[in-house]
This record gives C-alpha cells, structure tokens and sequence, in this order.
C-alpha cells in the first residue's frame, strides 16, 4: 500500500491537494524505487537514469526482506526493522529525483 499512497497522496489524506505536475512526476519516481526495492529488483537499461537508486535498492534489500517477513508473518511478536532509517532514505530518494528533474 505504499505506492498507492506515494502516487495519491491527496486520497490518502497525506495532502489538501493533488499534487502539482512536478510533484506527481517526483512522487512517480520515488514510487518506482519503491517499488523496485519491494520486487527485489534493480534499474536496468529500460531506465538507466535511475540507475543512481539501485544503490539504495541493494543497500535497503535485506532491510526490506525482513520488514516484508515481519509483515507477513502472524506472530504476535514485535518486529526489529527500522521503519524510520528507511524513511531518511527514501528522502533522499526523493530529493535525487528532484535534483534531477530535467534530465
């Protein structure tokens, strides 16, 4: 549910309004990175310019692999993965993709 939320944030109630055409394009790209680090997969020739997140794919990969076994297991236990770590990245994801919104 991350991506639907990234890519609508007004009908999440993350926003008053939609997005403007830059923001969307911004919220478009960071959705592709996570959605590519939720597939376990990286940026290959179809998108060379994103080829600078797969750092942060492989870098994140087992962080997300256990958020998806805490996610998925139905234990009552407490999970151990750092929520708020991955969200400082995907900041930066954020901010490379407007840094690098011309090209």
């Amino acid at each position: 549910l991350f991506c639907p939320a990234i890519l609508n944030p007004k009908l999440f109630n993350m926003m008053p309004d939609h997005p403007t055409e830059l923001q969307a394009r911004n919220l478009t790209l960071v959705a592709k990175v996570v959605q590519n680090l939720a597939n376990m997969t990286e940026f290959g020739q179809k998108e060379l310019f994103m080829g600078p997140c797969n750092a942060f794919i492989m870098k994140n990969r087992r962080q997300m692999m256990s958020y998806l076994d805490a996610l998925s297991t139905p234990t009552g236990e407490a999970s151990d993965v750092e929520v708020t770590d991955l969200s400082r990245q995907l900041t930066q994801v954020y901010r490379f993709c407007a840094q690098n919104e011309d090209k």
